[in-house]
Parts: structure tokens; C-alpha cells; sequence
């Protein structure tokens, strides 16, 4: 071995972009995938006929947030252009403002661009995978199972020397000097290498959250409706959004609580969540339908969590050679939009890794500071809104209710994302930078002048009814007459 080889366990897009910052570094690299290529007529289009088995959430909605197409602008263009070729969807920040604000509003001198790409993850993963082929980047076995890893040593550290794959027609060993597991939320390799005698360390927060998503298809000569703000609506009690994605595509998302004795199961009726989809205006105008059809079934996602996991005990490498990637290593909740974020960034930042530091138990602490520097605050930031938001829940739901400090918090978030956000664009800007992770998520409470206007937006002379709709949605009672009908 020349000491560059190296194999990605999963083909996902954590997999396809570090093979990309890998192969830029002068790696020799081989994805093993597990479900097998799409056949040649599937399409960006039809995308949604290609079944992947090796992500769960692969039919959910998926937004790469203004920090990561920032990013791939300046890494991979020529990967834009083909997204954008494909029908990926691309917003500006401009085109989320109020329609009755938008003509008076100017961007600050300089402003980073804050546009997010929009598209079904199938779509996404179909045209980075063919991306990655067509230039040669990495050697992709499709079809075929990492049965487990060859693994040196029987105490800490030990070190990983490549995985033994099954193709179908047998068993055979593929020798790495480096393997990567991208292999997603349900990887098996963390308790492989717990078992070879490694101590790897997992901080788990559970969120309680299901996800219901239906998706439709604009009809003919019918265009996006008009959004602004925020992509979704959030409520005490769930949060709700209609999102445009690629060739005419949208996905409705609806998040309840596994604990809510009312939303949880029912949500995912076809005929409970398309009611309340009608009468939540945020949500009506994508689902009317004189504008889009369904095509597809409400399909649902659940066992949402946060991770932070460590290969590090008492500071000192567990295994060496082997590194956990994109999901697999840290991961939030999916409404904050994150993990394509998380995955290719630090996918970028383990190829700058291994290019730059030689000695196995160096790179390993040199990753996980990495890691933490990039991705921790806003972990932690992320966690304590997940943690507000089951608070808020909580008494929605009437199972308990909220502090003092908890409702101040509650009334302010409702001002600030309802009403401040839509009826001043430059606190929007600035929420949203954070959101889309430009700058840190609680930046805005820093800023002086954000805080004026938030006040400013608290007089009733400001606004008229333009937050109204973001207040608007079937209360309990109402959905609860509709579940028991």
C-alpha cells in the first residue's frame, strides 16, 4: 500500500463529497455501497423511482443551507452547475422577503449571498453520484455489503487495515490504510469496534420527533407559491412546511411528538394531514389543488435524535485508521436542516486532515478538535432549542406547563419569528444568516441595532396583517373533531 488508500463505507452524500475533497488531495478512493446503481433511465426527474434502502429519510425534503452552497461554489462548481442543470432548486434571501417589502429593500454593501439549494435527497445523491463517476474520483462498488472491518490488535488502540465485502458472489477482503464510515445513523461499526476492545463514547439526546411528508408536483403552467420568512411554521404543538424542490417537485412536512396523545399516529392519515394541511394557510396554497397534485402517500420518519460521538478516551485515540463521518459521528435534528452541512464540511475537513498529518494517532486529534471547533457551539445552541421547543409542546398539549423563564422565551420567539422576521427584512437577514449557518445561530442576540428593530416591529402601526397567517392553523379541538370523525 502507498499509505493513500483509502475506503468510504456508504455512498451517501457525506460519501460522495468526501470521496470529491479526498480525490482533490491526491487519495486513491473506493465507496462501498450497499443498494445497488440506479439503471440509466432514471433521471433527476424521476429520481424517486430509485429505492434507497441505506437511507431511511431519503424521501424527505432536503435544503442545502446558504453555508454549504456557499461552500460548493467555492469547492466543486462545476457540481453546482450539474444540481442546477438537474432542476435543483435555488432561493435567494430576496425572494423570501414580503412581497409588499421587497421593492424597498436593499442588501448591505458586500453582503454574503444567503441562497439555499433545494431538492429530493434522491436527486441530490443521483446527481453527485454521477458526477463523482463521470470523472473518475473514486472506484464505486454498487450492490455490495461491508460485512465487517479488519481490525489490528486486541486492546486500544487498535487499528483498522480495510473491511471484508460481500458482492453477492462471495466474501473477499479490500485493504485500506484508511476507512471512513458514512454508512449514516444506523451504522453497526461503532459497536464492531466497541466489541475489538475500543471505548467510543456517544452524547445521545433523544427529540421525541416523527416526521409525516407527503409529496406533490406542480401541474402544468403552475409556479411555487410565494413564501416568506422562514421555510416552515412553527407551533407550539408541531411545525409544518411546505418546501419547493427539484423539477417541479414540493414536499409537505408535518412534525408532531411521539408523546402527543392526539398528533401522533393520527398525523399520518392521509386524510388528517391533508385537512390540516388545508386549513393552515402557510401550508394551503401548496396542496390546492387547482396548483399541484399528490404523488405519493404520507410517509413518515421518526427516532430523531442528537449525537456527538468520540473516539477519544481521556484523550487518547481508540482506533487508528478509522474515522466516523456525516451522520455517523455527529448529527441534530433534521428541522434544523443540518446534515448535508455537517457531512460535507466535515468530510472536507478529514480529506485536509489525513493530506496534512501522517501519523495515525495526530490525525485522529487533529479530526475531532476540527470537529468540535467547526461544529460544537452550534450543536449545543441547536440542542437547547430542540430541548425549548419540547417545552413549548409540553404545554400546548396540556401535559405540563411552562415556567415563567420558559413562557418569556416562548413570547419572544413568537414575536421575533412571526412578526419581527416578516415585517422588517434586515432582522430577517440577520436571523436567517445564523439559521442557514453563515454566522453563529445566536449572533442576532448580540446585535444592538437587531434589537431595536425587533422592539420597533412590537408597535401596531408596523406590519398590518402581514405575520397574520403565521398565527393561522386548526386549533386541538378542531384537529381532534377531525381525528375522530
Amino acid at each position: 500500500m502507498n499509505g493513500r488508500k483509502v475506503v468510504i463505507i456508504g455512498g451517501s452524500i457525506t460519501g460522495l463529497t468526501g470521496a470529491l475533497a479526498l480525490k482533490a488531495q491526491g487519495f486513491d478512493v473506493t465507496i462501498v455501497e450497499r443498494d445497488r446503481s440506479p439503471g440509466d433511465s432514471v433521471q433527476p426527474a424521476t429520481s424517486n423511482t430509485w429505492t434507497r434502502r441505506g437511507a431511511l429519510h431519503a424521501l424527505q425534503p432536503h435544503v442545502l443551507t446558504a453555508r454549504l452552497r456557499n461552500k460548493l461554489h467555492e469547492w466543486y462548481p462545476e457540481l453546482v452547475e450539474d444540481l442546477l442543470d438537474a432542476g435543483a432548486w435555488e432561493q435567494s434571501f430576496e425572494d423570501t422577503i414580503h412581497p409588499d417589502l421587497a421593492p424597498g429593500y436593499h442588501a448591505p454593501p458586500g453582503a454574503e449571498p444567503i441562497s439555499v439549494l433545494m431538492s429530493r435527497r434522491t436527486t441530490l445523491e443521483l446527481v453527485m453520484r454521477r458526477h463523482v463517476e463521470r470523472r473518475g474520483v473514486a472506484t464505486f462498488l454498487a450492490g455490495t455489503r461491508v460485512t465487517s472491518l479488519l481490525i489490528e490488535g486486541d486492546e486500544a488502540p487498535i487499528a483498522a487495515r480495510g473491511v471484508r465485502i460481500d458482492d453477492g458472489e462471495g466474501e473477499r477482503d479490500l485493504s485500506a490504510d484508511v476507512v471512513i464510515d458514512a454508512s449514516g445513523r444506523t451504522t453497526k461499526f461503532a459497536n464492531a469496534l466497541r466489541t475489538a476492545g475500543a471505548v467510543i463514547t456517544d452524547e445521545y439526546h433523544a427529540s421525541n420527533t416523527v416526521y409525516y411528508a407527503r409529496h406533490y408536483r406542480l401541474k402544468p403552467g403552475k409556479t411555487f407559491p410565494s413564501t416568506y420568512g422562514l421555510p416552515g411554521v412553527m407551533f407550539g404543538d408541531m411545525v409544518f412546511a411546505a418546501l419547493p424542490a427539484d423539477n417541479g417537485a414540493m414536499i409537505v412536512t408535518l412534525a408532531v411528538f411521539k408523546d402527543d396523545p392526539l398528533l401522533y399516529e393520527a398525523a399520518g392519515r392521509l386524510e388528517v394531514f391533508e385537512e390540516i394541511a388545508r386549513r393552515t394557510p402557510r401550508v394551503a396554497a401548496w396542496v390546492d389543488p387547482s396548483v399541484s397534485e399528490p404523488t405519493s402517500a404520507v410517509m413518515s420518519w421518526a427516532n430523531m435524535d442528537f449525537l456527538w460521538r468520540t473516539t477519544l478516551a481521556d484523550g487518547a485515540p481508540q482506533v487508528l485508521g478509522f474515522f466516523f463521518a456525516g451522520d455517523t459521528t455527529l448529527r441534530s435534528n433534521p428541522k434544523y436542516g443540518r446534515g448535508c452541512t455537517c457531512g460535507t464540511i466535515g468530510s472536507h475537513i478529514l480529506a485536509e486532515t489525513l493530506a496534512s498529518v501522517s501519523d495515525p494517532a495526530k490525525r485522529a486529534l487533529r479530526y475531532e478538535a476540527a470537529l468540535r471547533e467547526t461544529f460544537r457551539r452550534e450543536w449545543e445552541d441547536l440542542l437547547a432549542v430542540d430541548r425549548r421547543d419540547y417545552a413549548r409542546f409540553e404545554a400546548a398539549a396540556g401535559i405540563r406547563p411552562m415556567s415563567f423563564g420558559e413562557a418569556l422565551q416562548s413570547r419572544l420567539q413568537d414575536h421575533v419569528l412571526r412578526r419581527a422576521m416578516v415585517i422588517d427584512p434586515h432582522v430577517q437577514r440577520k436571523i436567517m444568516k445564523g439559521f442557514f449557518g453563515l454566522e453563529d445561530a445566536s449572533a442576532w442576540t448580540k446585535d444592538p441595532v437587531t434589537w431595536l428593530r425587533i422592539a420597533a416591529a412590537a408597535l401596531p402601526i408596523h406590519g398590518k396583517d402581514m405575520f397574520k397567517e403565521f398565527t393561522m392553523r386548526p386549533s386541538r379541538q378542531e384537529m381532534q373533531t377531525l381525528i375522530e370523525r
